[in-house]
């Protein structure tokens, strides 16, 4: 009997973070596309995952032009070397802060911020996430 108890009370806990998980996944593409500054997930190979609505406006590019393929690709980077740098510092310390880098939109238009970017190694690949705090 008590073990039946706790298998039912490990099947609550397990649904809870379940839930919980589920939440703070909602929670946080919430926040990711609602966010007043340019975002991008990509992989460190630099296939973009997800961008919010700013970089699709800042860039100039629709969803479909930049999902799934590369920043190389795209021809997104000015200094393709502030590229290596960055995916250097990601793989050296985890993260890259307070940087002006300048990047190329759809209409070959330069345009500048502070990049922020951060590592994540998730169970199926090394990922980082991008703000771009920027100007024209």
């Amino acid at each position: 009997m008590l073990n039946v108890k706790m298998s039912h009370m490990e099947q609550e806990e397990n649904e809870f973070e379940r839930q919980s998980t589920v939440a703070s996944q909602i929670d946080f593409a919430r926040l990711f596309h609602a966010a007043p500054v340019a975002m991008c997930i990509t992989t460190l190979a630099g296939r973009f995952i997800e961008v919010n609505e700013e970089f699709l406006d800042r860039s100039g590019y629709c969803r479909e032009e930049v999902i799934g393929f590369t920043s190389a690709e795209i021809g997104i980077w000015l200094d393709y070397n502030d590229r290596v740098r960055i995916i250097s510092s990601l793989i050296d310390k985890g993260k890259l802060k307070n940087e002006d880098i300048y990047f190329r939109d759809k209409n070959n238009n330069i345009f500048a911020g502070l990049f922020f970017c951060r590592a994540h190694r998730d169970k199926l690949r090394a990922m980082h996430l991008c703000l771009h705090n920027g100007h024209y």
